[in-house]
């Protein structure tokens, strides 16, 4: 008992150290880039983030009320820090590098409620390494939303926004990512895994100009009660991978929903399409297509060419062509 209190006292002891270490810094974008940062001294966010002495645990406040942040530098996030956005809104459109680069080693980055904008020919977030959070982030108009190219880098993003991107909304080959609770709008391409191991849970995708997913990766990948409508092109392309679910997800008014090549594995089960061209195209591939529904769809609802595909106990209705297209040397 007297050894439990002794541990208990020393944790205690630890964490009001931490918390008392901890500092919080205000800027503006119209911040004097020689400020301290402290209350009624704010600075800029460039300085702020690149030159002040940052430790784990400090927070950094934006003030929205006064005008977009026009950044004339990156953001390079090497700390475990808090970035309160309050709505604001950082304007990359001048930047000839990432917008924000988190390159972290301890402690855990949050990035909270602001949107990031306008990043031409580089990433508007790229991770390098650390665990980080993003919530309420609203990504609008860059090349790419978020690049992830380290395995050592861990990310939950949740309850954020991707519009309008002009390549692809995340891109990641390497590391851990998930995502939740998010909306992907009018972006060219949803997302694309070419590594690392990846968790989509309760997203919402709509109305992609290309692609919603392209996958070629090694690592699991789990897409789970999300929501796809109106795309335009296709909606999973499958290129390479054996560890892949499509699980209890819903699909409307799409061209082709999911196209399987080179090989690929994936497991697809309990998911609903409604109102597709063409629900699943195989190509020399081993799918599982288990216990789905298919309603209304305009061309061949399933077509496996080639490849050993299981499809069993699936409901089929109101199909123009056939329900299930084999070509010789399919099993």
């Amino acid at each position: 008992m007297k050894k439990i209190l002794t541990m208990s006292v020393f944790a205690f002891l630890i964490i009001m150290q931490f918390s008392a270490q901890a500092a919080t810094y205000y800027v503006t974008p119209s911040g004097d880039e020689e400020a301290s940062g402290a209350f009624g001294d704010e600075t800029t966010i460039e300085n702020a983030v690149n030159n002040l002495t940052l430790s784990r645990g400090d927070t950094i406040v934006l003030d929205s009320s006064s005008g977009d942040y026009v950044l004339d530098e990156g953001l390079a996030i090497t700390s475990g820090i808090t970035i309160e956005g309050n709505g604001a809104v950082l304007d990359c459109v001048y930047l000839m590098e990432n917008c924000i680069t988190i390159d972290n080693g301890i402690g855990i980055v949050e990035l909270n409620d602001f949107t990031v904008a306008n990043s031409h020919s580089y990433a508007a977030t790229t991770i390098e390494a650390g665990l980080s959070y993003m919530r309420n982030i609203t990504f609008y108009s860059s090349d790419i939303g978020i690049q992830i190219t380290n395995s050592r880098a861990n990310l939950f993003v949740i309850h954020s926004s991707f519009e309008s991107q002009h390549d692809y909304a995340i891109y990641q080959t390497a590391g851990n990512l998930n995502v939740k609770d998010s909306s992907f709008v009018r972006n060219d391409y949803g997302a694309s895994l070419e590594g690392g191991n990846s968790y989509f849970m309760n997203n919402r995708f709509h109305s992609q100009l290309q692609n919603d997913i392209n996958i070629n990766s090694s690592g699991e990948i789990i897409f789970t009660g999300n929501e796809f409508h109106e795309t335009l092109q296709i909606t999973f392309f499958i290129e390479g991978g054996s560890d892949i679910q499509i699980l209890r997800n819903l699909f409307t008014d799409t061209y082709e929903t999911i196209e399987v090549t080179n090989e690929a594995s994936p497991y697809i089960e309990a998911n609903k399409f409604f109102d597709s061209h063409k629900t699943l195209i195989t190509t020399d591939s081993s799918v599982i297509f288990s216990n789905n529904e298919v309603d209304d769809c305009s061309n061949n609802c399933l077509e496996i060419t080639g490849g050993a595909s299981q499809i069993h106990y699936n409901t089929i209705v109101n199909a123009t062509g056939d329900c299930i297209y084999l070509t010789d040397g399919t099993s």
